[in-house]
Parts: structure tokens; C-alpha cells; sequence
């Protein structure tokens, strides 16, 4: 068997090393543009759990990589010339240069020829391969050359962002955020071996703009950064490795594989999809693509020749659909992020104690109960913190200690303007289409008053439409006429009087082309009573059967 790879970063060499372990006999050979010392950026992050499957994966390869991690548990925050520290988070950082140099070795241990120098000759050049690993980077020549077949997409973020190198030593990865020329300026930093650390500087376009900085001006960027971050760098020199400002694209692919004739050709890493590198997942998804596609060729091919094209298509087909629901996963959670990052100037009033937290838990992967089992001093600080302010907002005294200070913030309770709800919890039912002549009823009155004495502090009505013809069926609530508007008042009455709840309406309208329109001769529209399905004559609008102002509609 023979399998080319494109591209000698670290998705194409550790996908390599995986196929030439399972497959000893197959002829894997990789290619690569640049020298095997050439390499842009300084240091990576891999947490915990991708340890784990580089382990398990190729224990060697782990096994050297480890040993030149510098590995911290903390995260610091500079926030208005405040430090605030959280623990239990678990990351390793490595040179950039010694990941590759240590794949590249392992590569070489295996007898896998790695050509340097070498531009990819292109698709001709890969007739015969049983299989093509296209892990040719962001820019792939691959996926750019059949954009009909794996559907890109890129959406091009707008803030700038630039990644540089400090001589200095972090206990952890540290942020800090200041500002500068034309806005608010990021710093992320961790260190990747004793003495040398990452840093990426970020900020809005604006921003950019007002500084005068040029995209390529490295010696301008360094002189800037120094003078903004000082306080951080305490004379820390800065470095720079093509350091050009950028704007992250965020790519996805419909599909991740491609046959060309007898030949199949499959994305890897960036090439396939990127995640946004404040959640630092750009090197794990590249490494654990490599796991998965690894995988499925083991599960699907098997030895001989004899229907191994159907066998590869299988075992491509098994690695998409392994790898997708996870890759989307994460770049969701680093789109979240992102946004958080473009959008700083929205916190910027908060206090230290509630911006640490909001950093924390941007992304949605750091919960509330996540982050107590991580660091339970920091959720105790915030939500005592959190307490505090409502109190004093709502005015009470700090001696008369509510019940609610002692618990989640969820449970602390709220005012707009002259309406306090009790605490944080809203409940939004599912409508009922229990209604008649847009009136609720009994039904309504349970269903809703059992919400609210259920302890939630906002409980909202189904869509409530406002005309006859606004309803989406015969069932739906209305509040056209004074019968209806007694009988919520009805509902409202029992909420209030039994319970601390406040309730609230969805006023709502269909729309002409969505609402019901009532009127058509029921004889066209029969009702089979024993639920069998029937072939609805097509009518336009579409009348929904009903009886008694119960949706009866099946079929079409």
C-alpha cells in the first residue's frame, strides 16, 4: 500500500507515524515546503486529555514529548492593575521547533521518507496512491483546488491578532488587558521551556488602525508591545518570528474527502477545519485527526489488494463521521470565545472579581460547577462577591444575610425597575393549543400555576397572538377580547396570591402566510378517527382541521 502526505507539520508527520505502525509494510513517504528546522511561531499547548491519547496513540513519540513540557495547573489575569489566580486547569506547553523535531525523529525511526525543500507537484503526482493525506495547512492547495467537492467556508474574524516570543519565565498562562493606542490590547502568555514563553497580542481593527502599525512591521509591533505590556514584561525582551498581523479565519468543509479517479485524497488538521487559538485546540485537532483517520484505516482495511479502494472509502467515510461532531464541538466553543475577545470593551466595567469569572467561562466549557471542582476558593470568592452586590443594589443590609447569599448567583433575585422577581430562574412552557376561541383554561391555569409553584422566579404564557388570524392554529391563546384578557387575569390572580413568581406574556403573530385560516368546509378535510394516515388534498393557504379548537391536523 502506499500512502503520500502532503505537508510535514505536525498533523502530517504524526498522521504518517500512526499509518507506518499499523501498516509496516506500506510505502508512506511526506512532503514538505520548508527546511525541517523552519518553523513560524514559538511555543504550542495540549491539555491533559490530549496527553492522554498521544499515549495511548504512540507511547515513544508521548514519551519524549512529555519530557520537554513545561507544564503548569494556574491561570493569572491582569485586569486594571489587579492579578487575580485560578488553579486546576492542566496544560503543557512545548517548543513548536522540538514537537516537530521530535515527530521527525520518530518518522526517521520507522523508515518514513520525509522529502524537505520539496513543493507537492501536484494531484498528477499522486496517481497510484492508494491514499493521499492532504495536511498542506490553512492555505491547502488541496481543498482550495476542489472547492466544489469539500465546500469550504472561512469566516474572517475582525480582530488582529500577532504571535511573539518574550525571554521570560510564567508561573502559568497569564493574561493581561490594557489599554492602548485607539482601544483595549490583549496579552496571552504561557511558557513553553524554562526561560521562553508565547505571547499573543490581540485587539479590535480599530485599534489597529489608530496605532499606525503595519502588518509586517515587526520592529514596530515589538517597540509597541513593550511599551503597552511593561508592567507584565518587567523588561522581558520580546521576540519576533514573522510576526504579521492577521485576522483569524475560522474554516469549515462540508466534506473532508475527495476521490479523484482510482485516487482518494483526505484533509487533515487545518486544511479540514480551524479553531480559534483562544482556546489553544489548533495543534490537539490536528494531532487527534491523525488518531481517528489512524483508527478507521484499522478497522477497515484489511491485507491484499482485493477491494481495497472500498475499503479505504469506507474507512475515510468512518474517520468524518468520528471526528465531526467533536471538531464542531470545539470550534463552537472557540467561536464563543473569539466573540468574547472582539467584544472586551462590553466588560470593561466590571469589577476584577467578575471579569476573572466571565474570562473563565467564556467559552461554555468552564461551568459554574466546573470551575468549583477546578478551583472551588475562586467560585466561593465570586458568588460571595456576586451576593454582596446584589445586596447592596437591592438594598439590603449586609447584616440581614438573605437566605439566597450562601447560594449559586442563579438563586439571587432581581429588579427591573419595579418589578422584583424573586430569583433567576425563568421557565418558558411549551404551547399548549388547549385553547378556545383563543381562551385559556382550567388546563392552562394548572399548567402554568404548577410552573410557578415549582419555585421558578419568571414563568412566561405560550405565544399569546393578538387577532383571530394571527394564530399559527385554532388552539393558540389570544388577546383580542375581554374574555380572554379575564381569563389570564384568572392565572395571573393564582400566581400571585400562592406564589412569589412573576408571569409574563409572548405577544406573537404568525404572519399571513404562516397563520391559520379558518373557514374551509370540514367535509374536505375528513378526520380519520383511528389515526391511520390519509393524503391530504393541497390547498393553498392551508386550512389545519379542528375540533372543539383542537389541532387535528395529520398528514400534510
Amino acid at each position: 500500500m502506499r500512502i503520500d502526505v502532503i505537508g510535514g507539520g505536525a498533523a502530517g508527520l504524526y498522521s504518517a507515524i500512526l499509518l507506518k505502525k499499523s501498516f509496516p509494510v506500506a510505502k508512506i513517504g511526506v512532503v514538505e515546503r520548508n527546511r525541517p528546522d523552519d518553523t513560524f511561531g514559538f511555543g504550542i499547548v495540549l491539555s491533559d486529555e490530549t496527553l492522554g491519547n498521544l499515549r495511548e496513540a504512540d507511547e515513544p513519540t508521548h514519551r519524549e514529548i512529555a519530557g520537554n513540557f513545561a507544564y503548569w495547573d494556574d491561570i493569572y489575569v491582569q485586569y486594571k492593575g489587579q492579578v487575580l489566580k485560578s488553579s486546576g486547569h492542566g496544560f503543557s506547553g512545548v517548543r513548536r521547533l522540538t514537537l516537530l523535531q521530535i515527530l521527525q525523529r520518530r518518522a526517521g525511526e520507522l523508515g518514513i521518507e520525509v522529502r524537505y525543500q520539496t513543493e507537492d507537484a501536484g494531484v498528477h503526482a499522486h496517481r497510484g496512491a492508494d491514499l493521499v493525506v492532504a495536511a498542506d495547512g490553512i492555505n491547502s492547495a488541496v481543498r482550495e483546488g476542489w472547492k466544489a467537492h469539500f465546500a469550504p467556508s472561512v469566516d474572517l474574524r475582525t480582530n488582529r491578532f500577532v504571535w511573539l516570543g518574550a525571554k521570560m519565565d510564567l508561573p502559568g498562562f497569564y493574561y493581561s488587558f490594557r489599554e492602548g493606542p485607539g482601544g483595549i490590547w490583549n496579552m496571552h502568555a504561557y511558557q513553553y521551556t524554562p526561560g521562553e514563553s508565547t505571547i499573543v497580542i490581540e485587539t479590535t481593527n480599530d485599534a489597529f488602525l489608530a496605532s499606525g502599525l503595519g502588518i509586517q512591521d515587526e520592529a514596530a509591533t515589538v517597540a509597541l508591545v513593550e511599551r503597552i505590556f511593561a508592567d507584565d514584561l518587567n523588561g522581558a525582551r520580546v521576540l519576533a518570528n514573522r510576526s504579521f498581523w492577521r485576522q483569524f479565519p475560522t474554516i469549515s468543509c462540508g466534506s473532508w474527502r475527495h476521490r479523484d479517479g482510482d485516487t482518494p485524497f483526505v484533509l487533515l488538521g487545518d486544511a479540514a477545519h480551524t479553531a480559534h487559538f483562544t482556546i489553544g485546540s489548533g495543534t490537539k485537532l490536528a494531532l487527534e485527526d491523525a488518531i481517528a483517520l489512524n483508527q478507521a484505516m484499522v478497522a477497515h482495511v484489511r491485507g491484499g489488494t482485493a477491494g481495497r479502494a472500498a475499503q479505504i472509502d469506507a474507512a475515510l467515510a468512518a474517520y468524518g463521521e468520528a471526528r465531526r461532531d467533536e471538531v464542531g464541538r470545539i470550534q463552537h466553543s472557540a467561536n464563543v470565545s473569539l466573540v468574547w475577545f472582539e467584544n472586551v470593551r462590553r466588560f470593561w466595567h466590571m469589577s476584577p472579581t467578575q471579569f476573572h469569572v466571565s474570562l473563565l467561562t467564556r467559552s461554555k466549557q468552564i461551568t459554574y460547577e466546573n470551575l468549583r471542582l477546578r478551583d472551588p476558593e475562586v467560585v466561593k470568592e465570586a458568588t460571595e462577591w456576586w451576593n454582596r452586590d446584589q445586596a447592596k443594589g437591592l438594598g439590603i443590609a449586609d447584616s440581614g444575610r438573605p437566605a439566597w447569599v450562601d447560594a449559586p448567583p442563579m438563586f439571587a433575585p432581581f429588579r427591573l425597575r419595579e418589578m422584583w422577581v424573586p430569583n433567576r430562574v425563568a421557565v418558558s412552557p411549551m404551547a399548549q393549543y388547549s385553547a378556545i376561541d383563543g381562551v385559556p383554561n382550567d388546563w392552562h391555569l394548572v399548567h402554568y400555576g404548577s410552573r410557578a409553584l415549582g419555585g421558578a422566579g419568571l414563568v412566561f404564557v405560550e405565544m399569546t397572538c393578538v387577532s383571530p388570524e394571527g394564530r399559527i392554529t385554532p388552539g393558540c391563546t389570544g388577546l383580542w377580547n375581554d374574555e380572554q384578557a379575564q381569563a389570564f387575569a384568572r392565572i395571573v390572580d393564582f400566581v400571585h396570591a400562592n406564589t412569589e413568581a412573576k408571569i409574563c406574556m409572548q405577544i406573537g403573530h404568525a404572519g399571513r402566510k404562516g397563520s391559520t385560516q379558518v373557514g374551509w368546509e370540514q367535509a374536505d378535510w375528513p378526520i380519520d378517527e383511528s389515526g391511520g394516515e390519509r393524503n391530504w388534498p393541497l390547498l393553498s393557504p392551508s386550512p389545519l382541521p379542528y375540533r372543539d379548537g383542537v389541532n387535528q391536523c395529520r398528514g400534510r
